[in-house]
């Protein structure tokens, strides 16, 4: 951004404003100045000023930005004033700084109680509103002067997740530790990867080549984008951060940061290398040493649409235009933004893993701005700030709505209402935080329903070509050049694949020369995951005491190799020990969100009708490019024939007269 302020160093700087022009807001400005430096006289205990967490970048305090008539209230307000409230608050802060960080970092240090004030942090807030710098300088401003600029939002989810439990305001926000739902079994005790001093468990390579690799597949009768939803949303809950591959491709620990696959001369693929580099994943700062080596989520845990609209209030400005998401405008058709490689830009950088992802990043774009511009229709009243938040609240509960009628049903068959069922309301009590096995293992299933070519089909389901799954990683210019629809309708048409073993594709070409089956393993062990049999008793299962043809020692079986390897649950996709970690991470999802849907206070009664409409097969009608028919289930497979057709006419739609308010005078 090029318009910004910066205090306490002397200047305020926007590149386009006209000083010149306007010499009385210059002395206004100079004089604003001068009450910033050190407002309050106070400095944070246990710092000099000029170090963390006591001043912000270029020496200014967050004092700095405060006027002096206002310290009282602010102080007392649950807001951070500080983006680094969250990394003090992971390091001990909130204990060895108490009185600093609780009035400074209240929501980071669990002290507010989730009741968020939306309040100005200068006194001139409501002036630099009045000269648009709202929408000039958007980031500083949405920031420091929210009631100015109309920007309260306690109505609507947090970007970044907070005070969505309201006893609890860090509960499922991002950047926060990933939750266990068993004690991590690492090879000291504390942070060493699980196999790598007491190589108690096969290599990772081995155990993906010899027992998960294969060509063959058996067919679902859900279909091929059913896993790409799969990997939509797995972007909605987690992101775990991982350090630099680079810094492992000399096949050494390199001081704990990396957990390198070794591999044998003997392999008939990677032989020639003495190692597939695989960087650990980043820790939580302090865990590791006296206490368990813990992972942090990037990302918020709700289903809450964050892989489109970020997890921080600043991603929005790099995606939000007013009440819309910005768009390019390709051979006349609306994209997002794109970059230099003529990939998509998006809420989560992961969008153009592959093609198909960046499909659902397109039409969940489209899907947002038409929700906007029906909204304006209905509201003309509206301002900009309310008519972006209810348009994300209305795709956010989409994304819901679809995940949990249509997506988990296929993925987990009958066990589905054993391990979700109905929805029981909010529950303030229920952890909704992402479990460290469910993202390191379980919900990994996915990889194994990815197949080597997905076709093209045009409008009367013919087929145009395809892509190799290899082809289409990382080059979203497939879908700029053509359009999404001829990938959808292939991804439609293409039976799921069953994900009990992975092709080749996956194990033998991914990111050119790597395995993902054996990340996935090395992945779980770098975690501390326990074993498979461990898992088995943690969900009521058998006791596993034999493999027929498996000469390993049961326990040294890998959680994602063993619970992968299971006869999937009757019309699953998955096994009894995957439907039970995916079940309840996702019953915890729902459970623990007091944003949910369904919860009576989230949506009027005649809102939420409308909302229980939604398919996705609606979202296709509404967001692609031409879809005059579409099959009834979007993720069932169908032989594309005018029977099992219908028109878009004949999909139920939302009214979104149930959104309208009535202007009294």
């Amino acid at each position: 951004f090029q318009n910004h302020h910066k205090f306490g160093t002397g200047y305020w700087k926007r590149e386009t404003f006209e000083m010149r022009k306007h010499s009385h807001l210059l002395v206004l400005f100079l004089l604003a100045i001068g009450t910033f430096h050190n407002a309050s006289g106070e400095s944070p205990p246990g710092t000099s000023g000029d170090s963390a967490p006591g001043s912000a970048p270029g020496g200014a305090t967050v004092e700095d930005t405060k006027s002096t008539t206002d310290d009282v209230n602010v102080d007392k307000s649950c807001k951070d004033r500080h983006d680094l409230c969250k990394f003090w608050s992971s390091i001990g802060e909130c204990n060895t700084n108490k009185n600093w960080m609780e009035d400074h970092c209240p929501v980071s240090c669990d002290v507010c109680n989730g009741v968020t004030t939306c309040i100005d942090r200068h006194r001139l807030c409501g002036f630099w509103a009045t000269i648009r710098e709202c929408e000039t300088n958007a980031v500083w401003m949405l920031s420091n002067c929210p009631k100015a600029c109309k920007a309260c939002k306690g109505r609507y989810r947090s970007f970044d997740g907070t005070c969505n439990n309201l006893e609890r305001p860090m509960i499922g926000s991002a950047f926060t530790a990933l939750m266990r739902l068993k004690k991590p079994l690492y090879d000291n005790g504390l942070n060493a990867p699980t196999s790598s001093f007491l190589r108690s468990r096969p290599s990772a390579r081995d155990a993906s080549r010899l027992l998960l690799s294969s060509s063959t597949q058996i067919q679902h009768h859900s279909n091929a984008l059913l896993m790409q939803w799969g990997q939509f949303i797995a972007h909605d809950l987690s992101k775990t951060t991982m350090l630099n591959n680079q810094e492992c491709a000399a096949c050494t620990s390199n001081k704990g940061r990396c957990t390198s696959v070794f591999l044998s001369r003997s392999d008939p693929t990677f032989g020639r290398f003495m190692c597939l580099p695989v960087a650990r994943s980043t820790p939580v700062c302090g865990t590791g040493v006296t206490n368990f080596r813990e992972q942090f989520n990037e990302n918020t845990a709700f289903i809450d649409g964050s892989m489109i609209y970020g997890s921080s209030d600043r991603d929005q400005f790099l995606f939000r235009q007013g009440a819309f998401l910005k768009t390019k405008l390709i051979n006349n058709r609306v994209f997002p933004p794109v970059d230099k490689n003529n990939n998509v830009v998006a809420g989560d950088d992961r969008a153009n893993i592959f093609v198909g992802l960046a499909s659902l990043h397109v039409l969940y774009l489209r899907q947002h701005n038409r929700i906007a511009a029906t909204l304006q229709r209905v509201n003309p009243h509206w301002d900009q700030e309310r008519v972006f938040h209810e348009s994300r609240k209305i795709v956010g509960a989409m994304i819901q709505r679809i995940t949990f009628t249509e997506y988990l049903p296929k993925v987990l068959g009958v066990a589905f209402e054993e391990r979700i069922g109905a929805y029981p309301g909010y529950d303030p009590n229920t952890d909704p935080s992402v479990a460290n096995e469910f993202t390191s293992c379980a919900f990994r299933f996915g990889h194994g329903m990815i197949q080597e070519f997905y076709p093209f089909l045009n409008e009367k389901f013919q087929h145009v070509g395809g892509i190799p799954f290899n082809d289409g990683m990382f080059k979203s210019t497939h879908i700029l050049t053509n359009g999404i629809d001829p990938l959808i309708r292939g991804l439609m048409t293409l039976p799921a694949k069953m994900p009990q073993r992975l092709t080749p594709a996956v194990t033998e070409r991914i990111f050119g020369n790597s395995d993902l089956g054996s990340i996935n393993i090395q992945r779980g062990r770098d975690h501390g995951v326990p074993p498979y049999t461990v898992w088995r008793k943690f969900c009521g299962l058998p006791e596993v005491k034999d493999f027929e043809d498996l000469r390993a020692v049961i326990n040294a079986i890998d959680m994602y190799v063993g619970s992968l390897l299971e006869d999937p649950v009757k019309d699953a996709l998955v096994g009894p020990t995957l439907a039970c970690i995916i079940g309840e991470q996702f019953k915890r999802t729902r459970n623990g969100d007091r944003l949910w849907y369904e919860n009576s206070k989230v949506f009027s009664g005649d809102q939420l009708l409308q909302i229980k409409k939604i398919t996705m097969s609606r979202v296709l009608c509404d967001a692609g490019e031409h879809f005059p028919m579409v099959p009834r289930k979007a993720f069932s497979v169908f032989k594309p024939t005018a029977s099992n057709l219908v028109k878009c006419e004949e999909i139920p739609d939302i009214d979104y007269n149930a959104w309208k308010e009535e202007l009294t005078v």
